[in-house]
């Protein structure tokens, strides 16, 4: 289980680690050779999808797993599972997920053991004067010695194991702040590098011209597998970095700075306005030269988005069971009808009037009026208006109320 002591300690170190554990073979090597065999753009197009619909709520879910359980995967699974009343075999996802990291650790080692081989070819001088022939025929030559590759692996896997067991901050932590900025300097040296040699148009052109006649379902698996590569999921790594994330996020703040950028996109960027014009007169929003297919693909963008962190949001603060939601969608709704549809300021009310009546009607006065109330009191109820099994009759009241005496909502918004 992770302990305070050994969260992490800064949040750039976090991210430098996630991006670490992501960032290897599947994106520098991988990435361009897959993409230019399977249509170019065509490709990154695909890969996107998956990556943003598939890729990131896995990787948000296994943050969320082990941050809430503070436990390595397969007691994470088991602890979260338990808290739903589920079985706690699912633990057994988490040890499928160990040794799936374990397999790609093997392979990773050799190539580790081989980075390390041509840097101390490097460091001796050995590889400073070498022609492409002459390099070729080393690699060959370290492929063909077992001992050399046993030996060199070795080397990597103890300089991991000696990061890992000094801790969180002191280990990984601070390797990453090394270790993370020269490979993005490496990377922008090739970068360089290739720009001068020659062939760069020619590398972008291979990259990024859509050819949609090599689409087919292999390239779908492709760009799924490719995207799991990219982020890192899938191999219980995202979950132990979680669970050694301090639990001290602020849910209030989060939701003030979500709600502050959703109110200034809306108001004062010109997708914003557009999106605002468009919900108001579809018809007069094309005279202008709105596009509303491209309207409407930003808008269910943005609502994946919210309801993702929103979800986040209430699991971090609440708990993960399934079918959450259904206890979710009447107060949300009734936060917009009471608000008024289409004003964001009205949105904002309504949640506030209707958590609040729903906190006032359904809360355990008991302590209060025990603290107020002589000391020879005692009660055996909770004192409740309601009980907590009646929150969403509470929604379910107001915004009949506000419908009939309102139909606009509080702040005069868009009748439905």
């Amino acid at each position: 289980m992770a302990s305070g002591g050994s969260a992490w300690g800064s949040r750039s170190g976090f991210i430098l680690a996630s991006v670490g554990f992501a960032v290897g073979l599947g994106n520098i090597w991988r990435f361009p050779y897959v993409t230019g065999e399977n249509g170019g753009s065509a490709f990154v197009l695909i890969y996107l999808l998956c990556a943003f619909g598939i890729g990131v709520p896995i990787l948000m879910a296994e943050f969320l797993l082990g941050r809430r359980a503070q436990r390595s995967p397969p007691f994470a699974i088991a602890a979260v599972a338990q808290e739903s009343g589920l079985s706690v075999r699912w633990s057994w996802v988490g040890n499928l997920t160990i040794l799936t990291a374990f397999g790609i650790l093997m392979s990773y080692a050799v190539v580790a053991g081989w980075v390390l081989y041509y840097f101390y070819l490097a460091l001796t001088g050995e590889m400073l004067a070498s022609s492409a022939t002459q390099a070729q025929l080393t690699f060959g030559e370290l492929l063909a010695d077992p001992l050399m590759l046993v030996f060199w692996g070795a080397v990597a896997l103890l300089s991991a194991a000696l990061i890992i067991a000094a801790g969180v901050q002191q280990g990984i932590e601070r390797a990453v702040k090394i270790l993370m900025p020269m490979l993005f300097g490496l990377l922008l040296l090739l970068m360089v590098f290739n720009v001068f040699t020659g062939g760069m148009p020619q590398a972008l052109d291979y990259l990024f011209t859509p050819d949609f006649s090599k689409v087919d379902g292999s390239t779908f698996l492709a760009a799924l597998a490719q995207a799991f590569f990219s982020i890192g999921v899938a191999m219980a790594g995202m979950m132990m970095f979680g669970a050694y994330l301090p639990k001290t996020i602020s849910i209030a703040q989060s939701a003030v700075i979500i709600v502050a950028a959703m109110f200034w996109f809306l108001n004062h960027t010109r997708t914003g306005k557009s999106m605002r014009a468009y919900s108001d007169n579809e018809n007069l929003a094309l005279l202008p030269g709105i596009n509303p297919d491209r309207v409407v693909m930003i808008t269910w963008i943005l609502v994946a988005a919210l309801a993702t962190i929103a979800g986040t949001l209430y699991g971090l603060d609440k708990s993960f069971k399934p079918f959450v939601y259904m206890q979710l969608l009447l107060p949300i709704f009734a936060s917009a009808i009471v608000g008024g549809v289409g004003n964001p300021v009205g949105a904002i009310a309504g949640g506030y009037v209707i958590a609040f009546s729903e906190l006032i009607l359904t809360f355990a006065y008991k302590k209060i009026v025990l603290y107020l109330g002589p000391e020879t009191l005692e009660l055996d109820s909770l004192v409740q208006i309601l009980g907590t099994d009646y929150k969403i009759a509470v929604s379910f009241i107001i915004l009949v109320i506000v419908l009939i005496i309102k139909p606009t909502g509080l702040f005069s918004g868009k009748t439905i």
